[in-house]
């Protein structure tokens, strides 16, 4: 299948990947909603300066804005409450305007064409 395996210790609500995911997305958006950067320049830095194949806003809108707050929601309840997992006024808005994301044809981006 060409995939490479590795050694979880311990079983934990989204393992790894979702568990360093999720919390970066909840940041970017909170560094747009601060008035930081925009989220061009946001997915620009993160592909130019972490080497993502692409930026984070792109990614939540190909998985989808709803399953990221989910996810986040899911942690929040199952990891103490921990504040780290609350998303955004700005990431609800964007969801109740019924930008998911690509599968809607617009997320944090505009894919109608």
């Amino acid at each position: 299948m060409g995939k490479e395996t590795i050694e979880v210790k311990k079983d934990s609500p989204g393992f790894i990947v979702n568990r360093t995911m999720i919390p970066h997305m909840i940041e970017v958006v909170n560094i747009v909603q601060g008035g930081i950067a925009n989220k061009e320049d946001v997915d620009k830095a993160a592909k130019l300066g972490l080497i993502y194949p692409m930026g984070p806003f792109e990614l939540m809108d190909l998985t989808g804005l709803d399953i990221c707050k989910n996810v986040a929601d899911y942690f929040f309840n199952e990891l103490n409450k921990e504040s780290k997992w609350g998303v955004s006024n700005l990431h609800k808005t964007i969801i109740r305007a019924k930008r998911l994301g690509r599968k809607t044809g617009a997320g944090c981006y505009d894919y109608k064409k």
